[in-house]
């Protein structure tokens, strides 16, 4: 009859501990728009979040996954007058060779999108379905709110031309310009008068 030695049994006790627990690997995240580095972004690693990268737009930290594992790493920033999509990205944790610690690099490249509410009335009372034009193409329609939201990457450095149009109603017309001053501005009202 086999007897099991103390010490075997926890040799193999440690093995399925450590293994259960995971692999220690390194994760640096580097968050960027429009080529610069995205300080303060959120990141997320399986719907976890762990911190905001640093002023030059890095993030790292030491983590404990099974090899084999699927790691989602997801990166978000919030700005005033842009919208700016979450970044995801996947990777499987590879199994280590010897006692090395892994490190997984991921270039988030953020994509910003500044944008302008407009808000269209006629004596403080929402209009819906008013036609809005940015720079002589049509843009869209405004909402039930008398709302429209205008996303653009650059603004022209005249200002763009902004009209405003419903049936029933004078025209709206202006320039509109977004001033270094004016950048966390989002709303603009225009106002419609009804014809006579």
């Amino acid at each position: 009859m086999a007897t099991t030695h103390p010490r075997f049994l926890s040799i193999l006790l440690a093995t399925a501990l450590l293994g259960a627990c995971g692999q220690r690997f390194d994760v640096e995240v580097r968050a960027r728009i429009d080529g610069q580095p995205a300080a303060r972004a959120k990141v997320s690693i399986d719907r976890e979040e762990l911190g905001v990268t640093d002023a030059q737009g890095v993030f790292a930290q030491q983590l404990r996954k099974k090899a084999g594992s699927e790691v989602e790493v997801t990166v978000s920033k919030e700005a005033p007058g842009y919208r700016i999509e979450p970044w995801k990205t996947t990777f499987l944790v590879k199994l280590p060779k010897g006692d090395q610690i892994d490190t997984y690099r991921v270039d988030a490249d953020l994509k910003a999108m500044r944008y302008v509410t407009l808000r269209v009335s006629e004596k403080g009372t929402p209009l819906p379905e008013a036609r809005v034009t940015v720079g002589g193409k049509e843009a869209g329609v405004t909402d039930a709110k008398g709302e429209f939201v205008y996303l653009y990457q650059t603004q022209p450095a005249k200002g763009a031309e902004v009209s405003v149009a419903k049936t029933g109603y004078s025209t709206y017309r202006a320039t509109a310009r977004q001033t270094r001053r004016a950048a966390t501005r989002t709303t603009t009202a225009a106002s419609l008068a009804r014809r006579p």
